[in-house]
């Protein structure tokens, strides 16, 4: 009697300490693919200006003007025109100087001004949007320079910024004014084990970062676990959804001889999440992958998935070719993306 006892405690334990180690996020709401609907298969068509676009890495569409970041061409910032398919204006030197930039991390239009934001030198330009999609010369409006480096950089309506700063001492949120200087941090980074350190989080957990000026939201789309998260414009949580593949962050840090610390990922385990959230009206679009890291895509993703503000699914668009940024025109419901296979090349969807 006692050793079958002791066989059945020996197995509750087994099965206790099997539920326990099992990971999962506290307060999240889970989605399937199945709360999508079926899938909508999209075909894709190449893109075709009067000056081929030359290795374009980022767009946004506003009317009928698409901006395109170009990283061989004379200057960062290419206009063309998609009712003549015209190429019509560059902008924004490479460089350092008060009105250059390194890179072009996101471009975000936020009542009458584009925001192009660097995150390389830690800075952002807003300019008139009227008359950066009409004229051949454009002046500065805005300027913001921020001293702690990030991923990721939203302006909000005040004039504010949001960031998802790389400062292990910061929580999952850091706002700075409108000069660029520190406000204060807030906002738990998720939680899912234990033993996690601060520069794990940090690595884990990076998102793409994008403020909803209708409702006043801030929603992070991970990159490397299938985690949305959902904040106000102070960094309090409103919700977090985990789904639809169900997987999480394969990092660990990592510390050298010589000092040095490093976050290394664990490509054979882990998996392409969220790429290039975008608001449509009152519908949010985001590219999503989940595909295996060991595949080395190059962060390209082949499905859309749409949701209403609140992230209720909505819809499930499946790609015919993978892309990796994208802008969508609403009013010929067309998507524009950006592809590298078998070369650099914009290609649209009508959906």
């Amino acid at each position: 009697m006692k050793r079958y006892l002791f066989y059945y405690l020996c197995m509750n334990m087994v099965l206790l300490e099997g539920c326990q180690s099992k990971q999962e996020y506290k307060d999240i709401q889970h989605i399937k693919y199945a709360d999508f609907g079926i899938p909508i298969s999209l075909q894709g068509e190449e893109v075709f200006f009067d000056e081929p676009v030359l290795k374009p890495m980022g767009v946004l569409a506003a009317d009928s003007i698409l901006f395109v970041y170009s990283m061989l061409s004379d200057k960062l910032l290419c206009r063309y025109n998609l009712n003549t398919m015209k190429k019509t204006g560059e902008y924004i030197s490479f460089g350092s100087g008060p009105e250059e930039l390194m890179h072009i991390s996101n471009m975000q239009i936020l009542d009458s001004l584009l925001w192009i934001i660097d995150s390389n030198s830690r800075r952002g330009f807003g300019y008139n949007l009227l008359n950066i999609s009409n004229s051949d010369t454009v002046t500065m409006q805005s300027r913001i320079q921020i001293k702690d480096a990030f991923s990721r950089m939203n302006i909000l309506r005040d004039g504010s910024s949001v960031a998802t700063a790389y400062n292990p001492e910061h929580n999952r949120l850091t706002f700075f004014d409108m000069n660029g200087n520190y406000k204060f941090t807030n906002g738990d980074f998720p939680f899912f084990r234990k033993d996690i350190t601060a520069i794990e989080n940090i690595e884990g957990f990076t998102a793409n970062l994008m403020y909803s000026p209708e409702n006043e939201r801030i929603y992070l789309f991970c990159l490397a676990t299938d985690l949305i998260e959902v904040f106000d414009t102070e960094g309090n949580i409103l919700s977090r959804v985990h789904g639809p593949d169900f997987f999480f962050p394969e990092v660990r840090e990592q510390h050298f001889g010589d000092g040095s610390t490093k976050v290394a990922f664990d490509f054979d385990k882990g998996r392409d999440a969220y790429l290039g959230p975008l608001v449509v009206a009152d519908e949010i679009f985001v590219l999503y992958s989940g595909a295996s890291s060991s595949l080395r895509n190059g962060n390209k993703k082949d499905k859309i998935l749409v949701f209403n503000k609140d992230l209720d699914p909505l819809r499930y668009y499946q790609l015919s070719e993978p892309v990796f940024n994208m802008a969508i025109d609403v009013n010929s419901k067309t998507i524009y993306a950006i592809t590298d296979e078998p070369e650099f090349r914009i290609i649209k969807y009508k959906y």
